[in-house]
């Protein structure tokens, strides 16, 4: 199901697998499954999930001698390792590879994921000879099986004129057959080698730019950008944006240090990420900062909605590190339009002012005597 893109099944058939391990548990069958789950994770760039499978995988790993399974834990092993972009875990990866001589890793080299995998590790430790070797061994194992392909058509199309046509027709219809499948092929090829430069250089390059590294969210150019480009909601409905602001950040770095200040901002991140949708737009726009747009939508529910996310954000804490869990305090402003946002960065200054404003009263009434 995975091969064939079929992801809803393939999660599916994983869950069978997981109750029917349940009656097996050998270590063979726990490996099958965390390898089912890691190349299920991989593929849908499910890193989180990519993590836990591997963890569970490498208790039973050093049990069970296998060399194709240990040599898809390396590789999605050194694929996690190319997202948290750690640079001496993916060189030891190639120093393995190098020793590597077993049947599992000539049957690798042939594989498209694989090797996509590999130029994009070359191109993260900045070897840039190695990836351009990379490519073009990708580049000619794509070619070739285009080329396995484009002949075995020929071979049947040519069978099918010699029985149902004349012997000189034939030859006409033969030789106009290759002249188009040379310049389909030309065509496809080029296309091809198109496709393979965007999805591994240009899309990620361009990714990247457009996110914020340490949450993973939009950053705040990206996401201006979009909520700039919505268009006017139709009649009825609205587009709204809320902002979420991280009160005690400061607080948070100054007691605990910025790594507890980092986990706080990927804890609202990640929270944000479960309770917004695909459509929405979600990017962090400042130090502590986050912003949330709904587009075409009813006022009030955008309103519900985004009550809904400062309540859920309001009980999501965090551990410093030290076995203290930490309550996030946020505030939220809310601006609803049933325009279209051109002027978002006057919009955004005036939420960020509201919120300033907010916070300072708040905090100037909690610091006040009490009076009886």
């Amino acid at each position: 199901h995975m091969g064939s893109g079929d992801f809803d099944k393939a999660k599916s058939m994983i869950e069978r697998l997981r109750k029917a391990n349940l009656q097996v548990n050998t270590p063979l069958s726990n490996i099958w499954l965390h390898y089912a789950e890691a190349r299920y994770s991989y593929q849908t760039a499910d890193y989180k999930g990519l993590r836990n499978s591997l963890r569970k995988w490498r208790v039973f790993e050093a049990q069970v001698s296998n060399e194709q399974l240990a040599g898809f834990y390396r590789w999605y092993k050194a694929a996690l390792c190319l997202y948290e972009q750690d640079k001496i875990c993916v060189e030891q990866y190639f120093a393995d590879v190098g020793q590597d001589k077993s049947t599992y890793q000539t049957n690798i080299d042939k594989n498209k994921g694989y090797l996509r995998f590999i130029v994009q590790a070359h191109l993260f430790l900045g070897d840039i000879p190695a990836a351009q070797q990379s490519f073009r061994h990708f580049a000619e194992v794509i070619i070739k099986k285009v080329q396995t392909q484009q002949t075995s058509g020929k071979v049947l199309g040519v069978a099918k004129l010699h029985v149902d046509i004349l012997a000189l027709e034939a030859n006409l219809a033969k030789a106009e057959q290759q002249r188009y499948q040379s310049m389909a092929m030309i065509a496809l090829i080029i296309l091809l080698i198109a496709s393979v430069i965007y999805f591994i250089f240009v899309r990620p390059y361009l990714r990247k730019m457009a996110t914020d590294p340490l949450t993973g969210l939009l950053n705040e150019r990206a996401a201006l950008q979009a909520i700039k480009h919505i268009v006017k909601p139709i009649r009825g409905k609205t587009n709204a944006l809320a902002l979420f602001d991280v009160n005690d950040f400061t607080k948070v770095n100054s007691q605990f240090g910025h790594m507890a200040g980092e986990l706080s901002l990927k804890s609202v991140a990640n929270c944000l990420k479960q309770v917004t949708r695909e459509r929405d737009i979600v990017g962090r726009v400042g130090a502590d900062q986050f912003v949330v747009c709904l587009k075409n939508i009813e006022d009030a529910t955008a309103k519900a909605f985004f009550e809904r996310i400062q309540s859920v954000l309001e009980t999501t804490e965090f551990s410093n590190g030290v076995g203290e869990e930490i309550n996030i305090d946020s505030s939220m402003s809310m601006y609803i339009s049933p325009d279209d946002f051109h002027d978002i960065g006057e919009v955004l200054r005036d939420i960020r002012d509201s919120l300033k404003k907010a916070y300072t009263e708040k905090t100037q009434h909690n610091t006040r005597p009490s009076h009886y």
